[in-house]
Formats: structure tokens, sequence, C-alpha cells
């Protein structure tokens, strides 16, 4: 019994960055399961799916959990509250202004492991 959590956290900011917003999805692939929305990051701060959005027993007889997680930054705001999206991401990424973010996570599921004694 019980629910899976998916979510992220962003832990540490530059110096000169105050919070960030970033729209998001995650996603269980072999259930079809998603979420998305919008989020602020604000110091050590953290968002996810909803806490009875997918049950154990759902995934109970899957041979993997795929996550996947994609994340589109929004806008980057300084200690003084002001958009700084522009000047940051090309000051410290990349030329181009395209800002998303996939990530695949895989991991294998199965029976608990037992300890070793």
């Amino acid at each position: 019994k019980g629910f899976v959590d998916l979510g992220l956290r962003l832990s540490v900011f530059p110096p000169n960055v105050k919070w960030v917003s970033v729209a998001y999805n995650l996603q269980c692939v072999e259930t079809n399961t998603e979420d998305q929305d919008v989020a602020a990051y604000r110091g050590k701060s953290e968002f996810g799916w909803p806490s009875q959005m997918l049950s154990i027993a759902d995934i109970q007889d899957c041979q993997s959990f795929t996550a996947k997680v994609s994340l589109q930054l929004i806008a980057i705001y300084d200690v003084n509250g002001n958009d700084i999206t522009d000047e940051f991401h090309c000051k410290n990424h990349c030329k181009n202004k395209k800002r998303k973010l996939s990530i695949d996570l895989h991991q294998e599921t199965g029976p608990p492991k037992k300890k070793a004694r």
C-alpha cells in the first residue's frame, strides 16, 4: 500500500539569483501517469506531482520504472526582484535562447533486496 512520490528539488542558487520560475512535466512512462504545472523555486524548494497520483499497486508488476522529467525555464530573478533571464542565460549557458532541459531517469524495479547480515 502507499503511493509513489516523484518530484524535483533545487538546493542552491548562484549568489545573485533569488528565485526562478519553471514549467515542468513529470511522467511515469509505464503507467502513462503525467502531471504538469508552473512552479517558482525560492531557496531550498521542491515540487512534484500530487501525493496520491500514482499508487504503488499500479507499478508493482512493472519490470521497470521510467520517469521522464521536462523543465522549461520561464524566468530568473535577482536579489532585487529584477528579471535577469536573458542576461543570465546568455552569459552563463549558451548562445541560443532555447531554455529547455529534459532528463530521463530509468530504474529497474523488483522484489526488495535482502540486507546482508
